[in-house]
Formats: structure tokens, sequence, C-alpha cells
């Protein structure tokens, strides 16, 4: 609560908005998932149980509070105290070329826009062709000028969603919007 524009909720998401934000994953042998703002591991969560063991999974999460509690929680993750903007410098450090699927609840309509550009493009330019990124959308945000603007930008990157779908039993109501790199 201290840092609101980083912070997307007080709430975790629930078990429903979980599920429906892993949906796009195909859980492959070897699948590469990272995720962005994992919080306290709330998404996290539904990763891990379905991971294949040949999967790989990184977390990259600003707040070392929960860089600590994910830790804990998940101790075969790989879980990294760093900012979204550096996705593709981590990558490289971790000896991963692309990544099958983004999946991330940051919330980018209160993220100043140079840096939802940055993240956007950091994404874009880390999935593999045919990979996936997902991430949610508050209901009562949805149509704010920011949110609309953030649609527009990953339009730009990697063209209309795949698909938007509503999770209504979720404190505060969200999309799920997926785009899949051609």
């Amino acid at each position: 609560m201290k840092e609101p524009q980083f912070v997307g909720t007080f709430i975790p998401s629930s078990r429903f908005l979980a599920r429906k934000m892993v949906r796009a994953i195909r859980w492959e042998p070897g699948v590469r998932i990272v995720e962005l703002g994992p919080g306290t591991g709330a998404i996290t969560s539904v990763i891990m149980e379905r991971l294949p063991p040949s999967g790989y999974y990184l977390g990259i999460e600003k707040d070392p509070a929960f860089v600590e509690i994910l830790c804990k929680r998940f101790p075969h993750a790989d879980v990294i105290h760093e900012s979204a903007v550096k996705l593709g410098a981590l990558l490289l450090e971790h000896s991963v070329a692309a990544v099958d699927h983004v999946i991330s609840a940051l919330p980018f309509t209160s993220l100043p826009e140079w840096l939802t550009r940055q993240i956007l493009a950091e994404i874009q330019a880390s999935l593999r062709p045919g990979g996936t990124f997902t991430t949610m959308q508050y209901f009562a945000l949805h149509f704010l000028p920011k949110a609309r603007e953030f649609k527009a930008q990953m339009q730009a990157l990697l063209g209309p969603p795949q698909s938007i779908v509503f999770e209504w039993r979720n404190v505060l109501p969200a999309l799920v919007l997926t785009w899949k790199k051609l």
C-alpha cells in the first residue's frame, strides 16, 4: 500500500483468476515461463503445480519482501529481485534465449507510460514466435484512457489479443487478456 503505482492491489488474486491467467500455457516438457510481478504468489502457485519437471520458471519481482516470501513458498522456483525492464538481460544471465509464455499482473494502468513502454518492448523481444503474453486488468479500470493506451501499445507490438476472458470471482472482477507473438 506504500507504493500503489507498483502494487496492483493489496488483495491477492483469487484462484479462479490465477487459473485463467495460465490457461494459454501449453504445459509441454521444457516450457519456459516468466512471471512479472508475482507478488505473494497467487498465480505462481498455479504455475508451479502444473510446471513439468523439465520446465523453467523465472519470477521477476521488484519488492524484496515479496521475493523473500516467494523463495520460501517455492524453493524450486527461480525468483529474482529486479525490475521487469531488465527482462532480456536477466534471460541472458540465465542462458534462456526466448520464453514460451510471459504472465504478468503488473498494474500497467498505474505505471508511468515510459516504464510500460520499456516493459512491453522487453516482453515482445523475449517471446519466441508463437509465445504468449497474458496480463489482467480490473474491469473497473478497463475503459480508462491508460488501459486503452496499454491495449493500443500491445496491439502495435503483437496485434490484437488472441483472447479476452472475464473473471468475476475475484475481489475486483478482472479481464484476462492474452496476445500471441506471430
